[in-house]
């Protein structure tokens, strides 16, 4: 993950890895599905911008809902937050692509995930919700 990048109009601005597996794969899943809409595809890239903007830099972007999941209702707080900092938006937008790759890379493998999927204890009791009889739990 780059550590830092420049965008006009604020200057050089830090990175760090989001905390958040969701976040993204959120930003992955949105930008792979949003290729043929250009105007959704700027507010991923802004959302990818924001949600991996470090706390040390000295201004705050707007914070993602991670309940939620809607990066493109984020990316458009992020775009409009951008604007008024009167950023490039072909920075922001061209940097965010970058970062969304960067964030697949520090996604798990499939290898990775089903190496540790081996480790977990086979139980022939385990089922949805450790139920063996499949009904529903703590409805």
């Amino acid at each position: 993950m780059r550590e830092k990048s420049t965008i006009a109009g604020l200057g050089e601005i830090l990175f760090r890895a989001p905390r958040s597996f969701a976040a993204m794969n959120d930003l992955y899943v949105e930008w792979a599905a949003q290729q043929h809409c250009k105007s959704k595809l700027a507010r991923v890239s802004a959302a990818a911008v924001c949600i991996c903007w470090s706390e040390d830099n000295d201004d705050r972007p707007p914070i993602y809902n991670l309940a939620a999941g809607d990066v493109i209702a984020y990316g458009a707080e992020c775009i409009e937050w951008f604007f008024r900092k009167n950023a490039s938006r072909s920075d922001v937008y061209v940097l965010g692509t970058e970062l969304i790759l960067d964030c697949v890379d520090l996604l798990p493998k499939e290898k990775e995930v089903e190496a540790s999927a081996e480790s977990f204890p086979q139980s022939p009791e385990a089922g949805p919700g450790g139920n063996a009889t499949g009904e529903a739990v703590g409805a």
